[in-house]
């Protein structure tokens, strides 16, 4: 019983921890330049297709694993050319809107929660 509630805390914590690294990354976002932002958009996006493909790869795939996986697949398609966009403001030296960068973090967000 000790060893379950310690693997229990151990699991908390590490939640706790992953939390707070995900807010802490939120909050360096806002304070980047958009041109480091669109790098570190496509660098999640790049990091985030790479786990899917590497996931996706296998061949003894469950159904509940094939079930997020499609998930997964259709938030990255739903990303990408909101970041393609996003990359296109900064290249031209304009400022891109709120929304879009909004929109991105968001889908970012929900790739890291998949």
């Amino acid at each position: 019983m000790k060893k379950l509630s310690l693997i229990v805390l151990a699991l908390v914590l590490a939640m706790a921890v992953g939390c707070a690294n995900v807010q802490q990354a939120a909050n360096d976002v806002q304070n980047m330049s958009p041109k480091a932002k669109a790098t570190w958009m496509m660098s999640m996006y790049n990091t985030a297709y790479d786990d899917y493909a590497f996931q996706a790869s296998a061949m003894d795939i469950s159904e509940d694993k094939r079930t997020v996986l499609r998930v997964k697949h259709d938030v990255l398609t739903e990303v990408y050319p909101l970041i393609s966009m996003y990359s296109n403001y900064t290249k031209l030296g304009q400022i891109p809107p709120d929304d879009l960068t909004n929109n991105i973090i968001r889908l970012l967000g929900k790739l890291e929660g998949i």
